[in-house]
């Protein structure tokens, strides 16, 4: 057994396992396994028992620890922390497990949250799904009589052309190409009451702005009121800059005019036009390739009772279409800044049936790049080029029968032949700023003048 030194006296003998652990800091099975495994320096009065009374020196375990392998643990350092210690770690770190905890939830939604995809619509409350179905949000209307879910899936994402061209209500797109998909919303009820809006939702359900179509505007004396109506949306990037323009068409209820209203993908109004009559369908092409497309309004125009197209430039939308009778004028309006505006002409079998207006129901652009036009009383199919100096007119079968059938009956005496439709096409007629002309005529909305195309 090794000789202590008593040159400290008594006051450097531990005699016992507690002043041994109370010295170190640490409990009796801490000290029994420092013993075993790594050395600490116990003597025992009988070096030949494990139960034999135990002592140690301080200075002989000062040394051991500053030597040991365990870390050179010091004792004091060996305490247990106190509160204030760990109050204070707790703060340093909370921050950073803030921030931790924002991104691994950013990282969530990013990862596992769904894009919109579909719709459900159930009494007053419209949800929105992801693809698999599965509920992302969901928008109490507050509208009693809203209308149903199978009015909204024939106006849902895409134009629909069967007899008449119907518009969607409902949109679901990256309109403002940050790659996470919008909704577009129009309320629709059966009771046509509380309409006219417009309301777009990020893909958590956020209202991130909403649109009121229409105003109240004074034409022929007579005060229209506010009550508009979403006949439709399309969503389109007009300009090839990435976001998406939205166009909505208005319609009065239950009269004229109409309102052609162009927004930003922030719900901005950047141009409107107004339609003495209504438009029924949109299409959109680059009309005098420049790289930019051009809108094409297809409706009717009740002052003369025709269908009519209206090809607008979205960088310049303004005014209203074309009029002559003062029952048509509306002081709000300045002239309008068409491109084109083309009347079709009625024919002999619908006026035999007294109808106030035809109109074009359909409007759509052919793989050869020409305009189609439909009609809906006649089905007759016009048909442009790009510039409208090349026309043409296909007659349906409907019409073919109507044509005889009316024949027939007495009420009308023309022969369907070349001469028919060669006298339909001299009857269009285009807006040259001042006149109605057989000739197409391109408007330059920027400077107010017009050319005569040859």
């Amino acid at each position: 057994m090794p000789q202590p030194d008593h040159s400290s006296g008594d006051s450097n003998l531990l005699a016992s396992w507690k002043e041994i652990s109370s010295y170190l800091g640490r409990d009796i099975r801490t000290c029994l396994r420092w013993e075993k495994n790594f050395g600490l320096p116990i003597h025992r009065l009988d070096p030949t028992s494990e139960k034999s009374r135990v002592f140690a020196y301080k200075d002989e375990l000062s040394r051991w620890l500053h030597q040991s392998k365990t870390g050179g643990l010091q004792v004091h350092s060996n305490r247990r922390r106190s509160p204030r210690h760990l109050l204070l770690w707790a703060v340093r770190i909370a921050p950073l497990a803030a921030a931790v905890f924002v991104l691994l939830v950013s990282l969530r939604d990013r990862l596992f949250r769904g894009e919109p995809a579909d719709f459900r619509i159930k009494g007053s409350v419209l949800s929105v799904l992801d693809d698999k179905g599965k509920i992302l949000w969901s928008h109490d209307t507050e509208l009693e009589s809203l209308a149903g879910e199978a009015s909204y899936r024939s106006h849902f994402q895409f134009r629909r052309a069967q007899r008449a061209a119907e518009l969607p209500y409902l949109l679901i797109k990256d309109l403002d190409n940050d790659g996470r998909r919008e909704i577009l919303f129009s309320p629709q009820t059966l009771d046509e009451t509380r309409e006219g809006n417009v309301v777009c939702f990020d893909r958590k359900g956020r209202v991130l702005w909403s649109f009121k179509a229409g105003r109240q505007l004074t034409c022929g004396g007579k005060q229209y009121s506010g009550d508009y109506r979403i006949n439709g949306l399309l969503a389109e990037d007009l300009d090839g800059d990435g976001p998406l323009e939205i166009l909505v068409v208005a319609i009065h209820r239950p009269c004229w005019p109409c309102q052609l209203a162009l927004l930003d993908a922030q719900g901005r109004l950047k141009g409107e036009y107004w339609n003495r009559g209504y438009f029924n369908d949109l299409a959109c092409a680059d009309v005098d390739e420049d790289g930019v497309k051009e809108i094409i309004a297809a409706g009717n125009n009740n002052e003369y009772g025709r269908g009519c197209l209206a090809v607008l430039d979205p960088a310049s939308l303004s005014g209203g279409s074309p009029h002559g009778s003062p029952a048509f004028r509306c002081p709000d309006l300045r002239p309008g800044s068409e491109l084109f505006y083309v009347l079709l002409p009625r024919t002999d079998v619908d006026l035999a049936e007294s109808y106030p207006v035809d109109a074009v129901i359909a409007i759509d652009i052919l793989d050869n790049r020409r305009i189609q036009a439909k009609t809906s009383l006649t089905d007759i199919y016009y048909q442009f080029s790009l510039d409208f100096y090349d026309k043409a007119v296909v007659l349906s079968h409907g019409f073919i029968q109507a044509h005889e059938k009316a024949r027939l009956e007495g009420k009308i005496q023309s022969v369907l032949n070349g001469d028919y439709e060669d006298n339909l096409i001299k009857g269009i007629r285009f807006w040259d700023g001042g006149n109605w002309s057989p000739d197409p005529v391109i408007r330059q909305s920027r400077n107010q003048g017009s050319v005569r195309i040859p």
